[in-house]
């Protein structure tokens, strides 16, 4: 099962467990961090991460916890695989790039994303694999 959600979240497809939740990838696009102390400029990299939603609802007799999902570096690394030779590269004095989003080191939203977060691979509902059975 683990080798299917691997290809499938690599595709940019969906993986949906029944009465378990759902997983998919996001795309962060590219962002300008600004380091605080420094005021130094670096052009960020987009990546891809994995996304958990939880399927189990709340009602009163359902468990009263969250659940969080933290994907392997390998799993990391394989959706990752398309943006694996980009690294931070410093921005000279006075260069701007239009369109692209300017974040000061340590500012980020509640879930950690910086800048326009995309929703990658959001495929049609027939392109969608369901995982059933057992976990």
């Amino acid at each position: 099962m683990i080798a299917v959600m691997k290809t499938e979240l690599e595709e940019n497809n969906p993986v949906i467990i029944d009465d378990f939740g759902k997983f998919f990838t996001h795309k962060q696009s590219e962002y300008i961090l600004i380091d605080r102390e420094t005021k130094e400029r670096y052009l960020m990299p987009p990546a891809v991460g994995v996304v958990f939603e939880s399927l189990v609802e709340k009602n009163e007799e359902a468990l009263t916890f969250n659940l969080f999902f933290t994907p392997e570096d390998s799993l990391n690394d394989s959706v990752n695989s398309s943006f694996s030779y980009f690294e931070p590269a410093l921005l000279n004095e006075g260069v701007q790039i239009p369109g692209i989003p300017e974040v000061v080191a340590g500012e980020v939203d509640e879930v950690g994303q910086i800048g326009d977060v995309e929703q990658a691979g959001q495929p049609e509902q027939s392109e969608q694999i369901e995982v059933t059975g057992e976990v």
